[in-house]
């Protein structure tokens, strides 16, 4: 059902029951690798935005002798999704 929006850039919850979830922020971030803002406020920290780029570069040398490289590759597995 969420997968329609895997391009998402903005996000308001507030006031949604979803806020009430434990870690409800770290769900969303991790399932829309996208999103810019979240709820008014910058979705990722820099630290984060880095840790995304050094992501996706160890995933582009490991599969480099591919050529292109799909989008699904830089997916997070569910299994490691935080579970809601």
């Amino acid at each position: 059902m969420l997968e329609p929006l895997e391009n998402i850039k903005m996000l308001y919850l507030m006031g949604n029951p979803m806020c009430l979830t434990a870690n409800y922020r770290e769900i969303l971030k991790q399932r829309f690798q996208t999103l810019k803002i979240l709820d008014s406020t910058t979705a990722f920290s820099e630290a984060e935005e880095n840790a995304k780029k050094k992501r996706v570069k160890r995933v582009q040398a490991k599969l480099a002798h591919l050529g292109d490289i799909p989008k699904e590759a830089f997916k997070i597995e569910a299994a490691d999704l935080i579970p809601i």
